[in-house]
């Protein structure tokens, strides 16, 4: 009887074990991998085709043009923005953050100081 009890000790410490050394295995070493794959989802690019081509007249001079057109939409307005996310925003944007918060005037930047 106390010998199956100490397999059956050995066998749950064992189990327990293997769930822990998983554990720190996803949260230390596979850190990098993860914060990549969370980066990726952030940014989500749909094509959109034109739903028309070029109009013109009858001597050919054009009328009407496609040109590509950009959205920035923000998923929950009412969280805070970081000045990190607002310079970044102004940057792919084209303009300075000053002019950003004059289009935005109901933005709210968020001093956000990383613990490490």
């Amino acid at each position: 009887m106390r010998y199956r009890f100490l397999i059956f000790s050995f066998v749950i410490f064992s189990g327990i074990l293997l769930v822990l050394i998983r554990c720190w295995h996803l949260q230390v070493q596979s850190k990098g991998l993860f914060e990549e794959q969370a980066l990726k989802n952030q940014l989500r690019t749909f094509p959109i085709p034109a739903r028309r081509g070029v109009i013109t007249d009858r001597y050919g001079r054009v009328l009407a043009n496609n040109r590509s057109t950009f959205s920035v939409k923000l998923m929950d307005p009412s969280l805070p923005v970081t000045h990190r996310q607002l310079n970044l925003l102004a940057t792919i944007l084209g303009d300075t953050v000053d002019e950003l918060k004059k289009k935005f005037k109901n933005i709210k930047v968020n001093i956000f100081i990383p613990s490490s």
